[in-house]
């Protein structure tokens, strides 16, 4: 079997280019699909995925040597870590979270983060330390012309005493922090997205009839290799000669789906509908 690359193109009065499947033989009746499909979906032609998986420099510190790794989901929510270099203790790091969301309204792309860490200072003991509670919230928008995430970084500062022991009748030794005073700014940061990721992405099914019933698998491949893996269901028409797919994410990818509409021997799609990584899909 040989596989076409996906041709979509634009509207001609009521009509477009269906996405093409890989190329197969054809019984002279209508059958039910029953086979392996991939389609190849490129940055020229649509509907774009974008997945931010992967590692970035942290666009509000100026120490290059901090990290920031995020996981994109395929419910759009985005989790991972910061990494930071003590400004005190050059071989000491400070570990934080990051959580958010990726969402779309039409073409545009945006990405809301939360980082938070907790920022040791000079000085203090073992029971006795002061620390800075930082808190970034990231609302970003995709630049694809720059290939980037730009936007504003709304912060906040909070001095926090520490101090480690027992307090009354407690049997075991507890952290009591008292804030000292939080400080605001806001700054302008720039992600820049790894070269891999483009928007491109592949689908891949794995077709089963019974009868006119279909059921069996697929996976989404983003550009940076990510995978979501989906469940599918469907059912096949011998009078139109069309295939209806609903295609749901499992296990640590539900909350993405898709459904496809397809058509003749070669199972061309002629339209996809659903929600994959935070992202509408739509075609045509």
């Amino acid at each position: 079997m040989t596989y076409k690359s996906i041709c979509i193109s634009v509207a001609i009065g009521v009509c477009a280019v269906p996405i093409r499947a890989a190329a197969a033989n054809s019984a002279n009746a209508p059958q039910p699909p029953s086979r392996s499909l991939h389609y190849e979906i490129t940055t020229n032609t649509g509907p774009l995925l974008w997945n931010f998986s992967g590692s970035y420099p942290v666009p509000y510190f100026a120490n290059t040597n901090n990290s920031l790794v995020l996981y994109h989901a395929a419910n759009g929510k985005i989790g991972g870590s910061e990494t930071l270099v003590s400004d005190f203790l050059p071989n000491e790091q400070e570990v934080g979270s990051v959580s958010g969301s990726v969402r779309n309204a039409g073409s545009n792309i945006v990405a809301r983060m939360t980082c938070t860490a907790y920022l040791s200072r000079e000085g203090g003991s073992l029971y006795d330390w002061t620390q800075i509670l930082r808190k970034d919230r990231l609302l970003l928008n995709l630049d694809t012309d720059a290939g980037a995430l730009g936007g504003i970084d709304r912060a906040t500062a909070t001095l926090e005493h520490v101090v480690f022991g027992y307090s009354g009748n407690s049997l075991w030794p507890s952290e009591h922090v008292t804030r000292l005073g939080t400080s605001s700014f806001s700054v302008p940061v720039n992600l820049e997205v790894p070269a891999t990721t483009d928007g491109s992405w592949t689908l891949d099914l794995n077709v089963v009839p019974d009868g006119n019933k279909l059921s069996g698998g697929g996976t989404i491949t983003c550009s940076n290799r990510q995978v979501f893996q989906f469940q599918l269901i469907g059912s096949y028409s011998p009078k139109t000669d069309k295939t209806k797919l609903l295609l749901r994410g499992t296990n640590d990818d539900k909350g993405a789906h898709l459904v496809l509409s397809l058509t003749g021997p070669e199972l061309n799609i002629d339209a996809i509908r659903g929600a994959v990584a935070g992202q509408r899909l739509r075609f045509p």
